[in-house]
């Protein structure tokens, strides 16, 4: 997804919420904002990383994220390893229908082999506000 689809103003004007969840090795989600587009449309995730996802991981694995809420729902926030670059910062966001940052109580993520369907890595991070 192009840059200009998110609202990435959200990462430099809004305060986040800070999780520090573990991909794999050194690459880290530090921080997410989760928000409305405007009034009764999809809501919408800011993942900002510690740095490049893509330039630690091969063609052969990929990254996945899902955040489970406090009544045990998951719900999956995948996105692609290839992030943007803004100001310094590395961002990437996806629309997520019916997620509310006050119901989140952990996020799992890590890495899975593409090839074999394999999760490769996996951490799981509680959501402390």
């Amino acid at each position: 997804t192009a840059p200009g689809f998110f609202d990435y103003s959200r990462a430099f004007n809004f305060k986040p919420l800070n999780i520090n969840a573990k991909i794999c090795n050194n690459v880290y989600i530090k921080s997410l904002w989760i928000y409305k587009q405007q009034m009764d449309i999809k809501t919408f995730v800011i993942f900002e990383f510690n740095k490049n996802p893509a330039d630690s991981l091969d063609e052969k694995t990929a990254m996945f994220i899902s955040f489970k809420t406090k009544d045990g729902k998951i719900i999956n926030a995948d996105v692609d390893k290839k992030t943007f670059q803004i100001d310094g910062r590395w961002l990437s966001g996806r629309a997520i229908n019916d997620i509310d940052s006050n119901e989140l109580e952990s996020i799992t993520s890590g890495t899975w082999d593409v090839r074999t369907g394999a999760r490769t890595n996996e951490n799981i991070t509680e959501i402390i506000k």
